[in-house]
């Protein structure tokens, strides 16, 4: 664990045998593990975005060939 995060009271790591691990933290740290892990934050769309994503999309989406 980073030092920063290591002597925080709640903070592990549950480390998986596929190189993944888990975080386990109390919120009041949530900042300085976003930033240790380098987040992202989500992309957000807007309706207009969406409908205009979905229409130019629209012809290669969900057909099925039987």
């Amino acid at each position: 664990m980073d030092p920063q995060t290591q002597d925080a009271d709640g903070v592990w790591a549950d480390f998986h045998f596929d190189g993944e691990a888990v975080i386990y933290f109390p919120l009041e740290v949530l900042p300085t593990v976003a930033e240790l892990a380098e987040a992202k934050r989500r992309r957000r769309l807007s309706a207009e975005h969406k409908a205009k994503l979905a229409e130019s999309n629209k012809d290669y989406r969900f057909k099925l060939k039987y």
